[in-house]
């Protein structure tokens, strides 16, 4: 999800002194965690793999470093066997 669609969200959902419990997962994430990983992405990549989180978000189980990880290696799996 893109930050302009995310504060229209919050914008038409909340009023502006509500609480929330937020945790933010951006491409540097998930450029990081490739790098360590030793792989390397685009930051096209890097974005389908972010929104493939945020599109697929269990709140069960959250997103950890795990299920970067683990969305990381399924792009790159479905992008070399297609």
């Amino acid at each position: 999800m893109e930050v302009k669609n995310l504060m229209y969200k919050l914008k038409d959902w909340y009023k502006p002194d509500d609480h929330l419990a937020v945790h933010i997962w951006s491409i540097d994430d998930v450029l990081g965690t490739a790098e360590e990983m030793g792989v390397e992405l685009s930051v096209d990549d890097a974005n389908e793999i972010i929104d493939n989180i945020d599109s697929h978000i269990d709140s069960e189980y959250g997103i950890t470093w795990e299920t970067i990880k683990t969305s990381i290696q399924l792009y790159l799996g479905e992008k070399k066997y297609g």
